[in-house]
């Protein structure tokens, strides 16, 4: 059942005008193409590939959602089960074309999105729009790669960068820095990356332009450098129409034509940052040319000779694209409404200037001359960049390009504008200019005066580009950034010895990349760990400078009780999203072992006592001290009915005197519980721990875990403000929603 926006918009003549000229769309095809960009756009979603349990979860509702969801009629009508992206690499992305009232009636398809949000929840499954979900593939990440997502928020590409960088095979050995200019956005990308944490994920706050220069050692001798730079920039936004309506309204010619100076300035700085034969992606999802192959075309003159555009037509297999522009028209548009189309850059300024006095929109229609089509425009290989329409496969519109630098001399240092032959002055980006405050930046949000120009040569040619407004950050600390420090703490420390000592760490555990994050360096509440990488980064820099909000793994929180001096047991543990990360330096003698039947009987009860006729895991960890320990679920094919657990699975546990806790959040048992036993058995409103206490005649043991370390600052408030909305959605909200772009 189709669905449109018709009775919410009906059309823009200056938007159908404009593309129309462009001529990348057959006219045989235009029906085609705005019936699409009023028809809702269906939920689009993807397994995380990089954990170990990516098929189990892709066979789980391959045999299960699928069939059950195969023909479900409504009001008389079969319903379009889920079905997956054949494009999309071991098939672990799906597309579903249902309306929300099927999802409001229909049970079938309620059971499948109560899976879908408790999947997300954990970061098992991520939903994002299938175009977006094309840059990352792109990149080509692999686990040794220094990766740069220079425009993360609010994270869903940063996630599949994160699970190319993080295969479960093995730790990375790479780094990515996620970077957005927003605040408030970035401390949404912290908890969305949370749900993925890595070893060599660091969060800075940056305008992308003016993305400050790093060193990569604690030397401070080399320039930080990138294997892989994504640039997903800010854009008009005008292929999200099918998922953002509003944009009929409000879509001018100046929308996206304005932001082509924020573009190429975004994407040189990029091109600064790649190392020799590293890959760079440039994508917006708009279709305007003014932001996409007009922007490449500049930056490839500014670096003449140094990059070339990489064809990817054999990549991908299934996914129907169009090629990249060779030439493009540019128009302005007045007050009223009218395109005017020009030939050439002094034909607009001749234009514009005489429509100065007459028009008040003159000045913000005066575009930069890199938005015309350079000569050498069919000599760039902009034929290989790829267009997605939005009636080819069903999709959103975007366009992808990909860049690689062409190996040449030292890859330690920054490749300055300065130095790429031909230019007459270098562009300095600006830490202000761009209004980078909304990820696809609305055109109010552009600069209502036009940017100052300088002029460049390239080749024989000399043009206008929109000049910055400031210099190119270098080296300083920001005093205005208020985050807490990171410190790399003592190997000897007391308190981490003791984390040694009890969870019989091997020698090979790198105690040295230890670190807290609070104003005095002193091991308080929290300790997180980096690789190598992430260590050198964050000690060659000051953090203030590199803007670091967040970085590396929590491993050891502290775990306080009400009811035991600290000195009789260990007052550490390992969070859940830490475990990984520590599973290889864990004494394998030290952990426990149980089964799916221990698992149900933790699940059920929040607090199981343990008594002296225990056998099973209870028995087993009854004489073990108080504290934190580790256990692995056996796995089970569920045939035997007592609950399917494919893989084996490892959770960390909390003893007591008398009693056990799973040391798993509510959501993660929640979801944990429906997929092993096939429905949500946690028992929230059973018993409490001081009748139970009475009715055992035992001492339960009351654990509470410290107030979480200011060390986050406002970016852990942002999180849990993040968490508690996200909490507050309706179930129909959280699956029906806007999918990441």
């Amino acid at each position: 059942m189709e669905q449109t926006f018709a009775k919410r918009a009906d059309g823009n003549p200056a938007f159908e005008a404009y593309y129309k000229e462009q001529g990348f769309i057959p006219e045989g095809e235009w029906d085609d193409f705005m019936g699409a960009l009023k028809r809702e756009l269906p939920t689009t979603f993807r397994v995380t590939g990089s954990r170990a349990h990516a098929q189990t979860i892709n066979e789980h509702i391959t045999t299960n959602f699928a069939p059950m969801l195969q023909n479900v009629v409504l009001d008389g009508e079969t319903q379009p089960a889920p079905k997956q992206l054949e494009w999309y690499p071991d098939l672990l992305a799906w597309q579903l074309n249902v309306p929300k009232r099927t999802i409001r009636k229909s049970p079938e398809y309620k059971v499948f999105q109560s899976f879908l949000v408790g999947e997300t929840e954990i970061g098992n499954i991520s939903r994002q729009e299938a175009v977006s979900m094309i840059p990352p593939l792109l990149l080509d990440v692999e686990p040794h790669h220094f990766c740069l997502d220079m425009c993360a928020a609010p994270g869903s590409k940063t996630a599949q960068i994160m699970e190319a960088l993080n295969p479960h095979t093995a730790p990375t050995t790479g780094l990515l820095i996620a970077n957005d200019a927003d605040a408030k956005r970035c401390h949404m990308l912290v908890h969305q990356t949370g749900r993925m944490p890595s070893i060599g994920l660091g969060v800075t706050c940056n305008d992308a332009a003016g993305f400050p220069s790093l060193r990569s050692d604690q030397g401070r001798k080399n320039n930080l450098t990138f294997d892989r730079i994504l640039a997903d920039v800010p854009c008009s936004g005008d292929g999200t129409m099918r998922k953002n309506p509003d944009i009929w309204k409000t879509w001018t010619v100046a929308n996206g034509t304005q932001l082509h100076g924020v573009q190429l300035r975004i994407l040189t700085r990029a091109m600064q940052l790649l190392r020799n034969a590293g890959r760079l992606v440039y994508s917006t999802c708009s279709f305007n040319p003014a932001e996409n192959e007009s922007v490449v075309a500049a930056a490839m003159n500014i670096f003449p000779g140094q990059f070339r555009i990489v064809p990817v037509s054999e990549r991908l297999q299934g996914l129907k694209r169009r090629a990249g522009l060779t030439s493009w028209k540019v128009a302005t548009q007045t007050s009223g409404g009218e395109l005017n189309w020009h030939e050439s850059y002094a034909q607009h300024l001749g234009f514009v200037n005489g429509i100065a006095n007459s028009d008040e929109g003159a000045n913000d229609a005066r575009w930069a001359e890199t938005v015309f089509a350079p000569k050498n425009a069919g000599s760039l290989g902009l034929e290989h960049a790829l267009r997605l329409l939005p009636h080819d496969q069903d999709t959103g519109g975007f366009f992808v390009c990909v860049l690689e630098r062409i190996p040449k001399g030292s890859s330690n240092k920054e490749e300055g504008l300065a130095s790429a032959s031909g230019i007459k002055r270098a562009i300095s980006p600006s830490a202000t200019d761009g209004g980078e405050s909304s990820k696809k930046a609305k055109i109010e949000e552009a600069s209502n005066s036009p940017a100052p120009e300088e002029r460049i040569k390239i080749g024989d040619e000399e043009i206008n580009l929109p000049a910055p407004k400031g210099e190119l950050k270098q080296g300083r600390a920001d005093p205005q950034f208020k985050e807490d420090a990171f410190f790399f703490i003592n190997p000897q420390d007391p308190e981490l010895q003791s984390c040694i000592e009890f969870f019989k760490l091997g020698p090979e555990f790198p105690r040295d990349r230890v670190f807290v994050r609070n104003g005095t360096g002193e091991v308080s509440r929290t300790m997180y760990i980096a690789n190598q990488s992430l260590k050198s980064m964050i000690q060659g820099n000051d953090y203030s400078h590199a803007h670091l909000l967040s970085a590396g793994i929590k491993i050891f929180t502290r775990q306080d009780s009400r009811t035991n001096p600290a000195d009789t047991y260990c007052k550490w543990r390992i969070p859940s999203d830490g475990l990984s990360t520590m599973l290889p330096y864990l004494d394998p003698n030290a952990m426990l072992h149980a089964d799916v039947d221990d698992l149900r009987m933790l699940l059920e009860e929040q607090y199981p006592l343990i008594k002296e006729e225990d056998t099973g895991l209870k028995g087993s960890i009854r004489d073990r001290a108080q504290g934190c320990h580790i256990v692995t679920f056996a796995a089970n094919d569920g045939k035997d009915g007592r609950g399917a657990l494919h893989l084996p699975l490892t959770l960390p546990l909390w003893k007591g005197v008398g009693s056990l806790s799973l040391l798993v959040d509510k959501k993660e048992k929640g979801t944990l519980s429906n997929r092993t036993f096939g429905k949500d058995i946690c028992n929230w409103t059973g018993l409490n721990k001081e009748k139970r206490q009475a009715d055992a005649s035992v001492k339960i043991d009351v654990t509470e875990p410290m107030k979480e370390e200011e060390e986050e600052g406002i970016v852990a408030q942002a999180a849990v403000s993040v968490a508690q909305g996200e909490e507050a959605a309706s179930v129909e909200e959280t699956m029906t929603n806007t999918n990441s772009a």
